[in-house]
């Protein structure tokens, strides 16, 4: 069997593969023969003896035992042989040739010699005990019909002659019924080759076929894991300036004409920010680096946002959004997955609904909630509803417009439903619209319900306290600051964690830091984690929220403390402000 990864076979290489299983197969079944030849020669010595000439039953047995020596050493010799990788298969096939050949001469020269009228009865017990080696002999001679042939024809020939001139009474009849025989018998060896010789070139093709498909599921496996590799590495650096623009075009703030400049451009930023996020999320997923937080989410509150963020967007395509929904519906879900599950899919039916509008609907179905995103839109045909759901295809006009997205939404709902565990439906009709449902299981309100879900409800107001950024990216740490500066906060900056260690122990006692902004990867000894470990032994540390920001995927970070805010680049402004909002007093609303 090939190696994985090495070449596939040749045919020459599956015929070689084939005739060694050939040959190992006959010497596997030698010693057999060999003990009963020995067992054949004494019965027929001890049966004619005094009856032969002695000289010519002393010829045939040492003849006999020459053939047996034969094989024995050819057999040992093959033994010898098979446990090297590259030992010659036609070498040894000729050697089982030349056994062959000897044993089915001396066995046609047993038939000349013990068939005779003098001898009467034993004569036809040599007769039948021929004519059973020839019938016993088709099973493993069949492996190679030459063989076959070969011996059947040393064997037969002396003994029909010896039918033809013995002059015996019965004898031509005899003759006849032996030749009927043998001739029967060449038709059934013939088939039943045929048999083992499919049945072995059929079990040797579906070994060869199962060595590609392991073979082209480790270069698989190796291209999964070279691109998971990649984006591991690559998360942090694509992430940064995507970050420092984000930063940066928060803090713009157009007047008259400019306005609608800065604008596309913060819509760019968000095209962007969407297309990697959506690259990175679909390598995570499938390299199962993400991880789903299962909280009781509010249905009906998580509708109002997600109605909230794409009105505009509605109303700009000249389409109605409207939301129906219960006054309480509770699930168990992972609320930001889930948000961007019905997210993808409210923007997937924006995009392909050139008339009419959309429904987000929350029902009830039983012991779950079926959550519903209805569209006015073009519609799949159900040959193509299994494809959406695959990377970069996009249905409708073949024209390429940015504005339909490059075919990476519906390719993460799936995932994203098969991490949450929730079924996802589709049901379309080309030209009248399609509805996805998606099912999550229904709870009762929580006592608490999930951190992420009650900061993005933080409200919107001017902040006060002190924060230091730890951030070695410049463009990131200067729009960073800048951005926090503007919503009310003291802001200090530095580079790595010597410096932020340094930076906490000269702040006075009434002007300690409340927050610790900190990168995961910082040049020097620590990174961010083990920063924030340092920082926890620092005088005033508990009165501090720590918060972590990164680029990397989940498995390649440190373990984070259980109450270190984690977040992942490229960070949306509005969900740092929801989380300084939790943590740090209001002034007054904006």
């Amino acid at each position: 069997m090939a190696e994985a990864g090495g070449p596939a076979k040749t045919d020459a290489a599956l015929e070689e593969s084939i005739r060694r299983e050939i040959v190992a197969a006959l010497f596997r079944n030698l010693p057999h023969s060999l003990v009963v030849g020995v067992v054949f020669t004494g019965i027929f010595a001890w049966m004619f003896y005094g009856r032969v000439d002695t000289r010519e039953l002393a010829a045939w047995g040492i003849g006999m035992g020459v053939a047996t020596v034969h094989g024995a050493l050819c057999w040992r010799a093959f033994r010898r042989a098979d446990s090297q990788p590259d030992w010659d298969s036609r070498l040894h096939l000729r050697a089982y040739g030349r056994q062959t050949w000897l044993v089915g001469f001396f066995l046609g020269l047993s038939g000349w010699l013990f068939y005779a009228p003098e001898f009467g009865e034993l004569r036809w017990v040599a007769v039948l005990m021929l004519l059973s080696f020839a019938a016993g002999l088709v099973a493993l001679l069949a492996l190679h019909l030459p063989l076959y042939y070969a011996w059947l024809a040393l064997m037969s020939v002396p003994l029909a002659l010896r039918f033809a001139v013995s002059g015996a009474p019965g004898g031509w009849a005899g003759g006849a019924l032996f030749a009927f025989f043998i001739v029967g018998i060449v038709p059934y060896a013939q088939r039943q080759g045929r048999i083992v010789q499919e049945t072995t070139r059929i079990r040797h093709t579906k070994a060869e076929l199962v060595t590609q498909l392991q073979r082209t599921t480790q270069q698989l496996a190796e291209a999964h894991e070279a691109k998971s590799r990649f984006f591991a590495a690559a998360s942090h650096d694509l992430r940064q300036p995507v970050q420092a623009i984000r930063y940066y075009a928060e803090l713009l703030q157009p007047q008259g004409a400019d306005i609608h400049t800065v604008d596309r451009i913060r819509q760019c930023v968000a095209s962007l920010d969407g297309l990697l996020e959506g690259v990175l999320t679909l390598s995570r997923l499938d390299a199962g680096k993400v991880h789903k937080r299962v909280f009781a989410v509010d249905l009906v509150a998580l509708a109002e946002r997600l109605r909230q963020l794409y009105e505009g967007e509605a109303a700009s395509r000249g389409l109605r959004l409207r939301v129906r929904a219960p006054t309480r519906a509770w699930a168990m879900s992972d609320s930001v997955h889930l948000e961007r599950v019905l997210g993808n899919l409210l923007a997937n039916a924006l995009r392909y609904t050139p008339t009419g509008g959309v429904l987000l609907a929350v029902r009830r179905r039983g012991a779950h909630w079926g959550l519903q995103v209805c569209d006015t839109g073009i519609g799949i045909a159900p040959e193509f509803q299994a494809d959406v759901f695959d990377e970069f295809v996009q249905l409708g006009p073949p024209q390429h417009d940015v504005n339909q997205g490059v075919g990476l939404g519906l390719a993460t709902v799936r995932r994203l439903c098969a991490l949450l565990e929730h079924p996802l439906t589709l049901r379309s009709r080309v030209g009248h619209g399609t509805v996805f449902t998606l099912q999550v299981p229904a709870c009762e309100p929580p006592l608490e319900s999930d951190p992420d879900e009650r900061a993005e409800r933080a409200p919107s107001a001017l902040l006060r306290g002190r924060v230091l950024v730890v951030e070695d990216n410049l463009d990131v740490r200067e729009s960073l600051a800048r951005m926090l500066e503007r919503w009310g906060l003291h802001c200090e900056t530095c580079a790595d964690a010597s410096e932020a260690l340094l930076r906490w122990r000269a702040a006075p006692p009434d002007g300690r830091f409340e927050v610790v902004l900190s990168d995961w990867r910082l040049p020097g000894v620590l990174n961010g984690v083990q920063l924030i470990e340092a920082l926890r032994q620092e005088p005033g540390a508990p009165a501090c929220c720590f918060v972590l920001v990164t680029g990397e995927t989940e498995d390649s970070i440190d373990s984070v403390p259980v109450d270190v805010q984690l977040l992942r680049k490229p960070v949306r402004p509005i969900r740092l402000r929801a989380l300084l909002s939790t943590v740090l007093r209001p002034e007054r609303s904006l």
